[in-house]
């Protein structure tokens, strides 16, 4: 992927999604948490568009007041518009489905929030746009930047992965996040209580585990623990922005009633297990071995630490950048 230097002095790293091919087809929302860089995105990739954005307050003001302005405003040739930050003002969308039906313009509707669209009462287009998301930075548009270390110590966010200070970014960008999507919302009333929770769902998000008890049977100490949910984590990033950019296919996991679990299925194909381990034992692979004995799925994937790919019967042991060049690559699909 080629890198150029943003304003900001963050590299900008050129996207998988093509906003182009997108609104050749349809309208579309695309909603991603902020700085995953939309904005960045349109104005590299729609230079010629109109773009309205609602964070600017005189923007903001203009078109409240006055919805019809867009369409006062709409020159012979412009075909594709671009409203930043939609969520802010939902009400536009009653002048966009105007001007999708009687003009033929196709919209880009960026957001971070999907939140206060989905509620009551909005006008949602009623099928005239679709939706996609902008996921933070993946291993493939990364390239030769990518570190496994600071994407689970960071995150990929571009702005707060390329950061020389990222503890203060992730601080800013948590206090941001408190203050303009969950207060400005309403969603909880104990802001202090909420930041707490966040810090401990940070850790345990996509799993379901006891670290005091992980810790125990590993031997190893609960911050090394805290590692292997992290890492799982980051591969569900993956796995969700390929499905998202790529693939469109169903991504879900795997329960028996007798308590084995495989962490993700792609579609009815591939079973994926994620150990954040060097060295994968038989014991590791007991879920992947329980569903494959049902021979229902083509392959049974163990993505690990370990330096070489290998097979343990029907399991595949492999690396986690194998993993990855080859899902990106479209091999499981």
């Amino acid at each position: 992927m080629t890198s150029l230097q943003a304003a900001d002095g963050v590299p900008y790293v050129d996207r998988l999604l093509n906003l182009s091919d997108l609104l050749a087809r349809k309208s579309h929302f695309l909603f991603g948490p902020r700085q995953t860089g939309k904005s960045t995105l349109v104005l590299r990739q729609l230079a010629g568009a109109r773009v309205y954005d609602l964070l600017d307050s005189t923007t903001y003001l203009a078109l409240s007041r006055s919805p019809e302005r867009i369409a006062q405003e709409l020159a012979p040739g412009d075909r594709v518009v671009v409203i930043d930050e939609i969520q802010r003002l939902p009400t536009l969308l009653h002048e966009v489905h105007r001007l999708i039906e009687q003009r033929g313009v196709r919209f880009l509707l960026t957001g971070s929030s999907a939140r206060t669209l989905r509620r009551g009462g909005v006008n949602l287009l009623g099928g005239r746009a679709r939706t996609k998301y902008l996921h933070p930075l993946t291993s493939r548009e990364l390239g030769p930047r990518f570190d496994l270390e600071i994407a689970i110590a960071r995150g990929l966010l571009p702005s707060i992965y390329f950061s020389d200070d990222a503890a203060a970014d992730l601080q800013a960008y948590a206090g941001a996040y408190l203050q303009e999507e969950i207060v400005a919302e309403g969603a909880t009333r104990n802001v202090p209580a909420f930041s707490r929770f966040l810090k401990v769902a940070a850790l345990c998000n996509g799993s379901i585990v006891n670290f005091t008890n992980v810790a125990n049977d590993a031997q190893v100490a609960r911050t090394t623990v805290y590692e292997y949910p992290a890492f799982e984590t980051y591969l569900m990033h993956e796995l969700l922005s390929f499905r998202d950019f790529a693939s469109g296919q169903v991504l879900s996991y795997w329960r028996s009633t007798s308590g084995f679990e495989v962490d993700f299925l792609i579609e009815d194909h591939t079973a994926i297990e994620v150990k954040a381990k060097p060295n994968v034992s038989m014991r590791d692979l007991r879920s992947l071995v329980a569903l494959a004995e049902e021979a229902r799925l083509k392959r049974y994937l163990c993505v690990s630490l370990e330096p070489r790919a290998r097979r343990v019967g029907a399991v595949t042991i492999l690396p986690f950048r194998h993993f990855l060049d080859a899902l990106w690559s479209g091999e499981y699909v």
